[in-house]
């Protein structure tokens, strides 16, 4: 993940999903809520930053590839540098970040760490977190698929299969 971004697009089914998402942020990760120089929402917390957009066309089209109607988008930077110790908190904290909306009712979700299906890191439909076996970070950094309860659905992850 170092120097990397992780997009998580997600329909989160309330009003405002903006700032219901960097509300339960900021609580998360003890850390407030500023504006970034676009004026979007972020959130920045021990080497990792959080910020939210409306979803584009773009997005929009590959969330519906991938089986999602997004109506938010978040983005995770890496702000560790690949420096050991930090950089796996900065992993758990994103999948921290990730399990709130996976405990939300309704929320539909898709994690990936480019815009190719390949690349889906896990999927939230349902109510249920799918983890895709096939991404290489849950060898990794065991550290952080151990944050994640069990029991855990771990497959193949793809498109919206």
């Amino acid at each position: 993940m170092s120097d990397e971004e992780y997009e998580f697009l997600a329909h989160i089914p309330v009003g405002d999903p903006a700032v219901e998402a960097f509300n339960r942020i900021s609580i998360a990760l003890d850390a407030p809520v500023t504006a970034g120089p676009d004026g979007s929402p972020c959130v920045q917390a021990d080497g990792l930053l959080i910020y939210g957009s409306e979803v584009d066309e773009e997005e929009r089209s590959l969330a519906r590839a991938l089986g999602v109607e997004a109506n938010l988008t978040l983005t995770f930077v890496d702000l560790s540098h690949g420096r050991g110790e930090m950089l796996i908190r900065v992993v758990q904290n994103m999948m921290r970040v990730v399990l709130l909306f996976a405990e939300m009712s309704g929320t539909s979700a898709v994690l990936t760490q480019d815009y190719t299906e390949d690349a889906i890191v896990l999927r939230i439909r349902d109510g249920e977190l799918t983890l895709n076996q096939g991404w290489e970070g849950w060898e990794l950094w065991p550290e952080v698929l151990a944050i994640i309860p069990a029991p855990r659905r771990m497959e193949r992850v793809r498109g919206d299969g």
